[in-house]
């Protein structure tokens, strides 16, 4: 349907979705964490914020939390280097995540 929108092939819509990560193809959570797992963060953390993120929310990267209030997703680079580990949480990027600020962010979240 898009492409016949905008004049272009599915191939294209489908290149640009698939490119870009904001793009999302699929339903998301209300709150989507994106967690930068690249260099410097994975040096500070990330990915170890990664998997406690999974093991929080009993899902994997990519997936969705039964109730729709959590996507977990890892991602390449957030260009926020220097404070690493760097979270995307929907439209705020906040620096240096610990595990311990990821448990308040899930509770504030749940509405707990």
């Amino acid at each position: 349907h898009i492409a016949e929108l905008i004049d272009v092939t599915p191939a294209e819509v489908l290149g640009t979705a698939s490119f870009y990560e904001m793009f999302k193809r699929e339903p998301v959570g209300d709150y989507v964490v994106n967690v930068c797992t690249n260099i410097s963060c994975m040096l500070l953390g990330g990915e170890e914020l990664l998997h406690h993120l999974e093991q929080r929310l009993g899902i994997k990267a990519g997936d969705t939390t039964p109730d729709g209030k959590f996507t977990v997703e890892f991602v390449e680079c957030l260009a926020d280097c220097g404070n690493a580990p760097a979270v995307l949480l929907n439209d705020d990027l906040l620096p240096k995540v610990t595990p311990a600020e990821a448990d308040e962010i899930i509770a504030k979240g749940k509405g707990l």
